[in-house]
């Protein structure tokens, strides 16, 4: 059965006649039927009728990763979504995976795993694999029946570091000072037992508590 492909991609050119080289109607029974460079332009633009399952590039020129997942969803919650992404980290795989993608594709795949993806995202299942960055071979820390009991404004300073935001911008959006951003991290480090921001935060998406 032909798996009917929307790609949302910034380099849509480029990476659709990369995948149109990869993969053969004919012989892989997968054909790109739509492509744009932003979510906004596919809300508006893609027939639900015309395709099976988005490709979506994690790192979009507008919005984050996220906020454009959800709001693709909100539009095509029928539509599966593989995620496409020169991005390779713990990190992002766990976000996305909370947030309700099917699979994560990383660029540098091979044509076999890319079709894999694409089969596998078609057929509805949830398929990401999480394995702990290739620097870091440590597990998470935080059992999943702790509690850690994330303060608001805590899960708000986590979730705008996981947008990349750096300690001045968030300390400027919230109206605190940088200082009290790195007092609350490093004792949501200490509580975790975690030796960095980014192990903390992988920590706490794999307990569910972020």
């Amino acid at each position: 059965m032909m798996i009917r492909v929307y790609l949302i991609e910034d380099h849509v050119t480029v990476i659709e006649a990369c995948l149109r080289n990869l993969f053969r109607p004919h012989r892989d029974q997968i054909l790109i039927t739509g492509s744009c460079t932003s979510v906004d332009i596919a809300i508006l633009e893609a027939d639900p009728k015309e395709f099976d399952l988005f490709i979506l590039d994690l790192f979009l020129e507008r919005g984050d990763p996220v906020k454009n997942f959800h709001k693709l969803k909100n539009t095509f919650p029928d539509k599966p979504v593989a995620i496409f992404s020169s991005e390779k980290s713990y990190h992002w795989k766990s976000i996305m995976q909370r947030a309700g993608a099917n699979t994560y594709i990383t660029k540098d795949a091979d044509r076999s795993e890319i079709k894999n993806g694409i089969e596998q995202a078609a057929a509805g299942h949830y398929v990401i694999e999480l394995t702990p960055d290739a620097k870091n071979h440590r597990p998470v820390l935080v059992n999943p029946n702790e509690t850690v009991n994330l303060l608001p404004r805590e899960k708000e300073i986590l979730r705008m570091i996981s947008f990349g935001k750096t300690h001045k911008e968030i300390a400027e959006l919230l109206g605190v000072s940088e200082s009290l951003i790195d007092k609350k991290l490093k004792v949501l480090r200490e509580k975790v037992s975690a030796n960095n921001t980014t192990e903390l935060i992988n920590s706490l998406i794999k307990s569910g508590q972020l």
